[in-house]
């Protein structure tokens, strides 16, 4: 039991004692007031998720907040936590919070739910930063720390399982597009491409994958023929499988992925700076 819990049960106890010894309702009545106050400070408000991540460009996000109340009943009067800012990012430079602290009027419900809006500061973030919001107090055992990763690019994601993508093979037998994947030909690899022209941060690809022998890599190339990121899978398969490369490479046509083996790949996620050379970011 709760240091909070055995003060409850006290003030329970105490209210019977006094009750029997005098009968009055002055000093009785303090109380039902200080269980109020307990159950008061019983309430708070956590965060819903522990990080999110916002690209320059993406404009406002809302960030929600959940009431947690003692006992699952209505709060009994106006509950105020204040909004802690730190991290690599700076508030009103990098980006702006609204509001400044968060209050649940009195009668609101356990689990209510309030947003804070969140909006990047686009030309001050020129490299990734970290907005670090810690509600205060918040409540024990539950999200009182969120983390929002400022992005200074662009994300996209291909879902192949909606269709190819606009990727295509680079060779006959290198490949095929069936059943909402990339799969490997008839030459046991898989090799596509499409041009792209930007500054390539982060790849990422999903997929399932069977080692058959000699060649056992998942490489990508730039149009300067130079590996973007090499990756050597173990032996054996392995099935939804991330492979992953983060760093810099410029772009400027053709963009190629080559796997060696059985393969099956599912999405594609790239992340680079600038504009979004497909459209609007989706991830």
């Amino acid at each position: 039991m709760s240091i909070r819990q055995d003060l409850v049960q006290v003030i329970a106890d105490a209210q019977t004692a006094l009750d029997s010894l005098n009968g009055t309702t002055t000093v009785s009545g303090v109380i039902p007031a200080l269980q109020v106050l307990i159950a008061q400070e019983q309430a708070a408000i956590a965060f819903t998720t522990a990080a999110s991540t916002v690209y320059k460009t993406d404009g406002s996000r809302q960030i929600a907040v959940k009431l947690y109340t003692a006992g699952g009943q209505p709060l009994a009067s106006p509950l105020t936590i204040n909004l802690n800012k730190s991290g690599t990012a700076q508030l009103n430079t990098h980006y702006t919070l609204s509001p400044s602290s968060i209050t649940f009027p009195a009668n609101s419900a356990d689990g209510a739910i309030q947003n804070l809006t969140f909006t990047p500061i686009p030309s001050a973030i020129t490299a990734e930063k970290v907005a670090t919001l810690t509600l205060n107090p918040g409540k024990l055992g539950t999200i009182a720390r969120h983390d929002v990763s400022l992005k200074a690019g662009w994300c996209y994601v291909f879902d192949f399982t909606a269709n190819n993508g606009g990727w295509t093979i680079r060779d006959p037998g290198e490949g095929i597009y069936s059943s909402g994947a990339w799969r490997h030909g008839s030459e046991n690899r898989l090799v596509i491409q499409k041009a792209i022209n930007t500054t390539l941060k982060r790849v990422e690809l999903a997929l399932d994958y069977t080692y058959i022998g000699g060649f056992s890599q998942i490489l990508t190339r730039g149009a300067d023929g130079n590996p973007v990121f090499y990756h050597n899978p173990n032996p054996g398969s392995v099935s939804n499988f991330t492979a992953t490369w983060t760093g810099e490479q410029v772009l400027n046509e053709t963009f190629e992925i080559h796997i060696w083996g059985h393969t099956v790949v599912r999405s594609i996620k790239l992340e680079g700076l600038g504009t979004n050379p497909f459209g609007s970011n989706n991830c």
